[in-house]
């Protein structure tokens, strides 16, 4: 019981309410404990160590998967019924794993799942792959997508802001494959009456800002822009991330039309956090031929 508080803290659904830091638990003292009655604490102890490892085992260091372009996503587990399709969707929205592992259902039936893969190791993603056929009973259909260890900053970042799985809103790319020379198309539908920030990170790492490309049609957002940047390798991937938020961040403007480091990135997620913004998220993968 005395440790119940800081447990509760710790285990809070969205990681901008839990306890900051490790630090932070090591200087928490807990409260005087009011005196019991015999055998009274004793009695409690078994079922909160119980329910606190069961809470832990089910959610792990999880994350909110995205929107996918073709495919509604799984609704959060507070909302959905208990089904196999919404127990394999959170299989995979919790997967604890490698820190540059990022999975996308694309879709997810009773007894089959495609997913994509990011990451910058291809371990991760076989790891990934056994490890749900042991626990669901069945092969996942894996997409993988090769990311530069630089790219990795943008899976902490998608990691960190836990956002609304139950989103609407999608994105979609014109075509599968682009030549590094012209221009990608996305259109965006279900955004029109919020802000997009679109960004573009490179496989160096750097962040390009390209909102002030993303034009109204109607109901719909279209993005028209060069992607890639110069000197980019060829085998690797750019990442489109839109983040949908009721206003424009103070962070994006600052760098209007210019390019940044990855590390503007958790400053984007520290603002976010700051003003309880909830954003949604759309991730698109610019493959080259």
């Amino acid at each position: 019981m005395r440790l119940r508080p800081l447990l509760t803290m710790m285990l809070q659904p969205r990681p901008v309410d839990r306890i900051a830091s490790m630090a932070d638990v090591a200087a928490w003292s807990p409260a005087q404990p009011k005196k019991a009655a015999s055998g009274a604490g004793k009695s409690l102890v078994m079922p909160i160590a119980a329910s606190v490892a069961a809470l832990l085992i089910a959610g792990g260091a999880g994350f909110w998967y995205l929107t996918t372009p073709s495919v509604p996503p799984a609704p959060r587990v507070a909302d959905a019924p208990d089904t196999p399709i919404t127990r394999i969707a959170n299989y995979t929205r919790y997967y604890d794993a490698d820190d540059c592992l990022l999975l996308r259902p694309l879709n997810i039936t009773e007894k089959s799942a495609s997913i994509q893969a990011l990451s910058a190791s291809p371990v991760a993603a076989k790891t990934f792959e056994a490890d749900f056929r042991a626990v669901n009973g069945f092969a996942v259909n894996i997409m993988p997508v090769t990311l530069s260890q630089q790219q990795c900053d943008f899976v902490t970042f998608v990691h960190r802001l836990d956002a609304d799985p139950t989103a609407n809103v999608k994105a979609n790319l014109s075509k599968p494959a682009y030549s590094p020379s012209e221009n990608v198309t996305l259109q965006i539908e279900g955004a029109s009456a919020k802000h997009v920030e679109m960004l573009a990170v490179g496989s160096d790492g750097s962040v390009r800002n390209l909102t002030h490309l993303v034009n109204r049609k109607g109901d719909q957002l279209l993005l028209e822009a060069r992607v890639r940047g110069p000197g980019a390798k060829s085998e690797m991937h750019d990442i489109l991330v839109g983040i949908v938020t009721p206003e424009r961040l103070e962070i994006s403007a600052a760098f209007a039309e210019g390019v940044a480091s990855s590390a503007i990135l958790s400053s984007l997620a520290s603002e976010i956090e700051r003003k309880r913004l909830s954003p949604q998220l759309l991730v698109s993968v610019v493959n080259y031929r």
